[in-house]
């Protein structure tokens, strides 16, 4: 294994904000990388449209988006971009307006916006599910659950990271 192999995570450019933001939000910065990681591909720029997020909870038979729907049934950009998923945390656009994020939606590109929103998010659903989750299970696991987030492939890259890391604390002694 070549050494710049084990020091990717930190050579990434979004690596120190993301850190950053996460410690500072009271999240586990390690799930946080490894979740960007599965999510985007590390890619801070990536963007995906969700179309069964579009059909299924801001369709153009909801009373709230129908409007946002031209006369084909052909959704407006708005609209598209609403059910877009953005950035690093693939945020969907719709559900980073429920959670508070204002202005315009390609901003979630940018690495700390889409990494506070994504942290202001687990956090907010952390706090939701508190009190009902299971106890014996890591409360970020069960707000990524909430999420749709692939947590397996995310527990896997976390594995990965630690082992990236330990392999760094024996290359350095």
């Amino acid at each position: 294994m070549e050494i710049n192999d084990e020091l990717f995570l930190f050579d990434r450019v979004w690596f120190p904000k993301v850190f950053r933001i996460a410690r500072e939000s009271g999240l586990d910065w390690i799930r946080m990388c490894a979740a960007a990681e599965v999510l985007s591909d590390g890619d801070p720029r990536a963007r995906n449209i969700d179309w069964n997020f579009i059909n299924e909870f801001i369709g153009s038979d909801s009373p709230v988006f129908s409007a946002m729907y031209d006369n084909e049934g052909q959704p407006s950009a708005d609209l598209i971009d609403r059910g877009t998923q953005w950035g690093l945390f693939q945020i969907v656009g719709q559900r980073a307006i429920d959670f508070g994020h204002t202005g315009r939606l390609v901003n979630l590109i940018d690495i700390t916006k889409n990494t506070q929103v994504a942290c202001s998010i687990m956090v907010e659903l952390i706090n939701r599910f508190g009190e009902t989750a299971d106890p014996s299970e890591h409360p970020q696991r069960v707000a990524e659950k909430s999420l749709g987030w692939p947590i397996d492939k995310i527990d896997q890259k976390v594995s990965e990271l630690k082992a990236q890391m330990e392999g760094l604390m024996v290359f350095g002694d």
